[in-house]
């Protein structure tokens, strides 16, 4: 991708120092840092979403697979079940790159 660096910057700083807590009921917690996600309820976050993940969409074009807004669905049918190992080890790699 060739994304323009002022765009970058602005995503780093979207993206960086958030902080958040957690409200159940009467109760709320203390403020802590999270440093993983996309903020929610922000109009960027879908587009962000598709970019992330579109060389993943990419990867499983063989597979049925479903992407909308900020939610990503794939259906794997090997022909034998050792055709599953490779599949899963690559989508737990990929799904935990940036925790």
């Amino acid at each position: 991708m060739d994304i323009p660096l002022g765009l970058l910057k602005l995503i780093n700083s979207w993206l960086n120092d958030r902080q958040a807590y957690v409200i159940f009921g009467e109760n709320k917690s203390k403020i802590f840092y999270t440093h993983i996600g996309l903020p929610q309820g922000s109009s960027s976050r879908p587009y962000l979403f598709i970019a992330y993940y579109s060389g993943l969409v990419t990867c499983l074009s063989g597979f049925s697979n479903h992407i909308f807004v900020d939610d990503l669905n794939v259906l794997i049918s090997p022909l034998t079940c050792r055709g599953v190992k490779p599949i899963i080890k690559f989508l737990e790699e990929e799904g935990t790159k940036n925790m």
